[in-house]
């Protein structure tokens, strides 16, 4: 038996809930990005000049909402020094790599170069998806076992939102990547027929 089609009410709500877990899965992306924001001028150098937006700055708050939520007034102090360390780690790679980007030699939006590779026999991808992630999320361990507190809690967070920011980053760049091959191809396709055609 044919079933009735679907009646417009149906597909707009199918629409409106795919369109509800597209805008949720981007929110977390974007807190997952800020929050791994807050940790990279510690790790890396030589940051594209436009690499810390909005985005990217949107840690610092998430950071302070998972302090309120967690910490007591009196024991809230590690956010706020981490806080003015970030700021001031954030004007130091400002200051010492903005010449460097502004003679072109890495994309503006460059997520920065691992200090590890510099020490450690890795990759730049490797550093980015295993080193780093992992150095993050085993001092949060430690601080979380030896102190107790959220802040420790906060840099495991810091460890993983890492590791996701980085795999939709490469997730990103494969798809551009692809999408730059499937127009080399159409290009060359069309190319052969406008030479048949001649």
């Amino acid at each position: 038996m044919n079933q009735p089609p679907q009646q417009p009410e149906q597909l707009g709500t199918f629409r409106d809930s795919i369109n509800l877990a597209n805008g949720l899965m981007n929110l977390f992306l974007i807190s997952c990005t800020g929050v791994a924001a807050t940790f990279y001028p510690f790790l890396r150098t030589q940051f594209g000049i436009r690499y810390f937006g909005l985005i990217q700055l949107a840690g610092l708050p998430i950071s302070w909402l998972f302090a309120v939520s967690t910490c007591q007034p009196d024991t809230i102090w590690p956010f706020t020094y981490f806080t003015y360390a970030f700021l001031m780690a954030l004007f130091i790679q400002k200051f010492s790599t903005g010449k460097a980007i502004r003679k072109g030699y890495f994309h503006s939006r460059y997520n920065g170069y691992p200090l590890v590779c510099r020490y450690l026999n890795v990759s730049e991808r490797n550093a980015k998806i295993f080193v780093e992630p992992f150095i993050v999320g085993a001092i949060g361990i430690a601080v979380l076992i030896f102190t107790q507190h959220p802040f420790g809690a906060f840099m495991i967070v810091g460890g993983v939102a890492m590791l996701l920011d980085i795999a939709h980053m490469i997730d990103f760049q494969r798809r551009k990547a692809m999408e730059i091959r499937d127009q080399e191809i159409l290009n060359q396709s069309l190319s052969h027929e406008l030479e048949r055609m001649r």
